[in-house]
């Protein structure tokens, strides 16, 4: 059983200001989560006289993220409009992704292992955005945008020997 709790704060403010006689406007803001997880889980545990039995455990971790955003806009002569975002978001993992159980399955070559992932943490990106529109007409508009993301801990499937063979 997964209980999650989330707690969350966002913080605002609106920017006016002039670079080199060009308005500029917009707003930045940062949005704090926190969140704290618990997964309950039966282990499996093997006596030394080879009875199964299975034992209650938990699993707890917390994770905090900082999410920072700024959005400008400048308002060129001629209808053009320049825009420049920053902004962080994050990603929970899933639900069901959050299992403490391993699985073993027999495959054409072998066997099929699957961890559980009951320690999997949020992956998070970086995202910057600039583009410039130009309002040619009422209703018309022509716009071009450059963007970059950087994406950090990515949740993927592993392939790895040394998750079921470690060194020590």
């Amino acid at each position: 059983t997964l209980f999650r709790s989330i707690y969350a704060a966002y913080l605002m403010t609106n920017l006016s200001f002039n670079v080199f006689g060009v308005q500029v406007r917009g707003n930045a803001g940062l949005h704090y989560e926190t969140t704290d997880e618990t997964i309950n889980s039966q282990n499996k545990e093997i006596t030394t006289a080879g009875a199964i039995t299975y034992v209650p455990f938990k699993y707890k971790q917390n994770y905090n993220e900082p999410l920072p955003s700024v959005l400008l806009m400048a308002n060129l002569p001629d209808d053009l409009v320049l825009r420049f975002d920053y902004y962080k978001t994050f990603v929970r993992p899933q639900p069901r992704n959050l299992t403490p159980s391993t699985a073993v399955g027999a495959t054409a070559g072998g066997y099929s292992i699957s961890y559980g992932g009951f320690n999997l943490q949020p992956y998070s990106a970086n995202n910057i955005d600039l583009a410039l529109e130009w309002y040619n007409r009422p209703g018309g508009l022509f716009a071009v945008d450059v963007f970059e993301k950087w994406m950090h801990d990515l949740i993927a499937p592993l392939n790895s020997i040394s998750q079921l063979c470690p060194p020590n």
